[in-house]
């Protein structure tokens, strides 16, 4: 279904792989902002990512050479690539989305022809059934330690501290 702990830029996120509409997807579909990545370089940075960091076989799957292990990738038993689409802007004419202006992370079944490409879908288009899946990148959530986890082993190492002083 996706991946967790996938470093953008130094920016851990977790990865979803969806089929279905632009619009469905990515809360309408409608402005850059719905967006994760705003800009050609940063999806392309997040597509090469998904190449480094998920499309690789691992003892958890072979999720390089079986694209059928990508969520919504169609291609089982085939040799025809699995494109993850990142999303990033669009096309506009006459103040009309044209397209949504995708990078595609492409799953070949092998490693050594994996590659980045620039490509178009248009924000309407259902995903599925197609050897394309969008994909959506949610920041990481971070657990942070308890104020009063902190707090107590403050106190432990204080109260710690002042024993040893007794004994001396």
């Amino acid at each position: 279904m996706g991946a967790s702990g996938v470093n953008v830029g130094g920016t851990l996120y977790d990865v979803s792989f969806d089929d279905g509409s632009c619009i469905a997807l990515f809360n309408g579909c409608d402005a850059v902002e719905d967006f994760t990545f705003h800009t050609s370089s940063d999806a392309q940075a997040a597509a090469q990512a998904l190449i480094d960091q998920v499309f690789i076989d691992t003892i958890l799957g072979n999720f390089d050479t079986d694209s059928s292990l990508t969520h919504g990738c169609s291609t089982a038993g085939s040799t025809t690539a699995c494109y993850a689409a990142v999303p990033y802007g669009f096309s506009f004419s006459g103040g009309v989305i044209l397209d949504v202006e995708v990078l595609y992370g492409v799953n070949y079944d092998n490693e050594i022809n994996d590659s980045v490409s620039l490509g178009q879908r248009y924000p309407y288009t259902d995903t599925s059934p197609t050897n394309i899946v969008y994909v959506l990148f949610a920041p990481a959530i971070v657990p942070e330690p308890s104020t009063a986890l902190l707090l107590g082993l403050g106190l432990t190492g204080l109260a710690g501290m002042g024993r040893r002083r007794n004994r001396s």
